[in-house]
């Protein structure tokens, strides 16, 4: 029931066409990552998955990034995360990677705080197409 935000498939079939590896760095449960990825068919497009079942210390700590940057095999600077909130926002600069923040109805609310955290911001994946 949860819906992919607008233009995610295109831009993730764009980067794998590029050949640009994509990773998953999320404190929801391996269980729940699993199920949103198998009922989107999008599974494929990720290399790594790194969940909060793996992890000590969740967002703002940058551990789950250092995680997944680490199993992915690039160093952080070389990491672009997209985030939705505050918290991950936060936690991708302390890894020492680029944040872009994306639009969600869930923090909305928090639209300010994610401009001024991010290095950039989009409303939606389209505009990355």
């Amino acid at each position: 029931e949860i819906p992919l935000k607008p233009g995610v498939r295109p831009f993730l079939e764009a980067l794998k066409k590029k050949h640009i590896p994509c990773g998953i760095a999320t404190t929801n449960s391996r269980f729940l990552t699993e199920a949103i990825l198998t009922s989107h068919q999008i599974h494929s497009f990720f290399s790594v998955i790194v969940t909060g079942d793996e992890i000590t210390n969740g967002k703002p700590d940058p551990e789950i990034y250092l995680k997944a940057a680490e199993k992915m095999n690039v160093s952080p600077e070389e990491c672009l995360v997209f985030e939705d909130i505050p918290y991950g926002i936060m936690a991708g600069k302390q890894a020492g990677m680029h944040v872009c923040a994306v639009e969600d109805v869930y923090s909305v609310k928090d639209r300010e705080e994610k401009l001024r955290l991010a290095d950039f911001y989009i409303d939606n994946y389209e505009e990355l197409l």
